[in-house]
């Protein structure tokens, strides 16, 4: 899965080297534009549980499911060569699972929005 996380602050938006105050009042669901911060990352529990377990144990068997797109090709290349991904498949008719995740400036998350339509190709012959 690939998280976007978007960290919106109150007062205060800070983008490289541009730095935007922005009255509380005027950030509302509306379908504005305001600027933020973006981070992309890696993740999903299963992701992050399987590094977690190889970092400790030395071995772990990641079940899961990409698309053949670059999200996942990139979540393939950000796990750590000690997990075993014989049984993660690649579905070329759904996306990599992704979510965009609304933080306020310290850091709490606001709202989570996803697609996960890939979670529908894990069956159970899979994980076994």
């Amino acid at each position: 899965m690939i998280f976007l996380a978007i960290c919106i602050h109150e007062e205060r938006y800070e983008i490289e080297t541009e730095t935007i105050i922005l009255d509380p009042s005027e950030l509302q669901m509306n379908g504005a534009t305001y600027k933020s911060q973006t981070k992309i990352s890696a993740g999903g529990v299963g992701r992050n549980l399987a590094e977690a377990i190889s970092k400790l144990h030395g071995a772990a068997r990641f079940i899961s499911a990409v698309g053949g797109d670059q999200n996942g090709a990139f979540i393939r290349r950000h796990l750590p060569k000690i997990c075993n991904t014989d049984s993660m498949i690649t579905d070329q008719t759904h996306p990599t699972a992704n979510c965009a995740v609304l933080l306020d400036c310290d850091g709490d998350c606001k709202i989570i929005v996803g697609d996960m339509q890939i979670h529908s190709s894990i069956s159970p012959d899979l994980v076994s």
